[in-house]
């Protein structure tokens, strides 16, 4: 009946999908852990491989993408990049992995049907695959920079041995386009094999008119018909078109108005290596500005004990300063181009000019307008002590001291040596006097210290004697050496105005002299009686080559002994301001030669002896005759100054 075809019709479908359902599952267990049919990478067919199977598969077509090169070209270059110089590399698992993944995704009735679909359909999986970014833009990088180049200009070039002129027409610039490089490399290594693409560039049209090249040769060509003369105030020189030739060339210039044009060029490099051996005959020394004072100060001032000095206004004329002149490459290589290109062969040499340390404006600035400081101090004639004395204030005559700048002897004239002009002369070692090249200098320095005495100026350093001398002012004085130790005057000018420095001398004195200007009135030395008088020791040293039981002195003793000196400075706005320039002087050593042995009686001689000379005994040293101690004070103790010259 009725109800019973229907039973029947509902099982047999019922029996029918069961089958089908039967069969998917089937198709998909018959699939498991293995790539779906119709699935390939490329040629290579992964359809019913294991994971392991289809890497394995794969392996050979990785292996020749991974060895594949790329070439770019552009017209006749050529440029390779390598798998290995970017780091290309097939990732074998994801590409697997990729595959796999085939009739695995999505809901259950897509996954079933794409394996049912598989018995017709086939499905490619694109290798996955890579290269290192920073390697791949640094060898586009590479590339460009071998390849790149801004539009030619052109150029121009004259031979000197056939003074033959050629040109060279402008031509195109390229530059490399690294971005869509980068594309087509990716691609290409993407394809199998290896591949030859097109070098993607942008074309930069040339900007120079061919007809201004041209010009340019026809300038150089006519510049080559004769010599070149150049004329300066040491000395002319001619060049040869044969050195001319050499030094041509084109260089590009841009307009105002944005266009470019081109035109004829010689190179400062070139230019100084022609005239490397002419380039000193045109040097002129600059001149600097200098003050027209005489050496001789217009009084003289060599109080040794209490005296005031007060500075006083001295006209001091500024003779005014020269530029120099210097041979400059190129200030002479873009005048001799200058010439070229309007065809002139004769014209003065253009010269740089060179600034005089001191200008005429800048003396002027500095406000040395009186007569700071001048103080005399006096010794024997014709020592050799003498000669040093004045060498050291030839150096340092005419010094200026600019507002800031630090006055130093030492400085000036570095290591007194012979081969400046000293001579061995006497200087305090260890408290004895002994000859040393360039010794006896601290007269000077006493001098300068009295100088910046009575300046009212700071002194930065200055060391008095070990011993007293009596020709020097008790407590206003100084001693000098260098190198070892550095023993120096010094003082640092902080007047706000320069300080002329001015050094006289005669067979018999010497003298410094301050010139600037400050706010001194007069400046007092107040000194106060010897006091601690301390006697000096007797050092006995035996001479085998005196005669027995006889002596010598060597070296007279001093006695020590302290002073106070006090410095009193009065200033143009009333007020006052001292300072202590007190010292205390050791006991300067007697030093006595002699020879204890006894007397021997020799009996009388059976004929006359040969005569011969007494022994030669050694002068004394030549430095300060012995001298009468100062006055005796208090008695006691004291210290003492440093040793130094004499």
């Amino acid at each position: 009946s009725e109800r019973r075809t229907s039973t029947t019709v509902i099982m047999a479908v019922v029996a029918v999908l069961a089958l089908l359902l039967l069969a998917l599952a089937g198709i998909r267990l018959a699939h498991r852990g293995e790539v779906v049919p119709g699935v390939s990478v490329e040629d290579v067919d992964l359809g019913g491989l294991t994971p392991e199977e289809a890497r394995s598969a794969l392996a050979g077509l990785a292996g020749s993408r991974e060895t594949d090169p790329v070439e770019l070209t552009f017209r006749d270059e050529r440029h390779v990049i390598t798998a290995e110089e970017v780091d290309y590399d097939v990732d074998l698992e994801a590409t697997v992995d990729e595959a796999m993944s085939i009739g695995r995704k999505g809901g259950v009735i897509d996954r079933t049907w794409r394996h049912v679909t598989a018995f017709w359909q086939e499905e490619t999986v694109e290798l996955v695959e890579g290269v290192e970014d920073d390697a791949l833009d640094a060898r586009l990088d590479a590339i460009a920079g071998e390849v790149d180049r801004g539009p030619f200009p052109g150029d121009v070039t004259a031979d000197p041995a056939t003074l033959e002129v050629t040109s060279q027409p402008p031509a195109d610039g390229v530059e490399v386009d690294v971005a869509a490089t980068r594309e087509v490399v990716l691609e290409a290594f993407s394809t199998p094999g290896p591949q030859t693409v097109e070098l993607p560039v942008e074309i930069l049209p040339a900007r120079i008119d061919p007809a201004d090249v041209e010009e340019v040769a026809r300038q150089a060509r006519e510049a080559l018909d004769e010599p070149l003369r150049l004329r300066s105030p040491n000395r002319d020189v001619t060049l040869a078109p044969a050195q001319l030739a050499p030094l041509i060339s084109l260089v590009e210039r841009e307009e105002d108005d944005g266009s470019w044009t081109v035109e004829l060029d010689i190179t400062p490099e070139e230019t100084e290596e022609l005239f490397a051996e002419l380039a000193g005959d045109f040097e002129v020394a600059p001149v600097d500005a200098r003050f027209e004072t005489p050496r001789e100060p217009p009084v003289t001032f060599d109080a040794k004990t209490d005296a005031t000095w007060r500075p006083r206004p001295f006209e001091v004329p500024v003779v005014p300063s020269r530029n120099g002149l210097t041979f400059d490459p190129e200030l002479a290589a873009a005048q001799m181009a200058e010439l070229l290109q309007r065809g002139v062969h004769d014209a003065e040499l253009r010269l740089a000019e060179v600034q005089p340390e001191l200008s005429t404006e800048q003396a002027r600035d500095l406000n040395i307008d009186t007569l700071l400081s001048t103080f005399t101090t006096y010794h024997a004639c014709c020592q050799t002590r003498v000669n040093n004395i004045q060498r050291l204030a030839d150096m340092v005559d005419g010094t200026i001291v600019r507002p800031g700048e630090q006055f130093s002897i030492n400085q000036i004239s570095g290591e007194r040596t012979c081969s400046k002009g000293f001579q061995p002369a006497g200087m305090i070692l260890r408290g004895e006097i002994v000859d040393v090249c360039g010794g006896g200098v601290s007269q000077f320095g006493t001098t300068t210290v009295n100088a910046v005495f009575f300046a009212g100026i700071e002194p930065d350093a200055y060391q008095p004697h070990s011993f007293y001398i009596s020709r020097y002012p008790m407590g206003r004085e100084a001693t000098l050496n260098f190198p070892t130790p550095d023993i120096d005057v010094k003082f640092t000018n902080e007047t706000g105005n320069g300080i002329l420095v001015r050094t006289s001398h005669t067979s018999t004195s010497i003298t410094v002299t301050f010139y600037g200007s400050n706010d001194v009135e007069q400046v007092r030395a107040i000194h106060g009686q010897p006091t601690n008088t301390k006697p000096y020791p007797t050092e006995y040293r035996e001479n085998k080559a005196l005669r027995p039981q006889s002596s010598r002195t060597i070296q007279s003793g001093r006695n020590g002994f302290s002073i106070k000196v006090t410095r009193e400075i009065t200033y143009e706005d009333g007020s006052t301001e001292t300072d202590d320039w007190s010292n205390v002087y050791v006991p300067e050593r007697e030093i006595i030669e002699r020879n204890t042995s006894p007397r021997q009686s020799a009996p009388p001689p059976s004929s006359p002896p040969p005569s011969s000379p007494p022994p030669e005994e050694r002068p004394p040293a030549e430095e300060e005759p012995p001298q009468d101690p100062p006055p005796s004070g208090n008695g006691g103790g004291g210290g003492g100054g440093g040793g130094g010259d004499g």
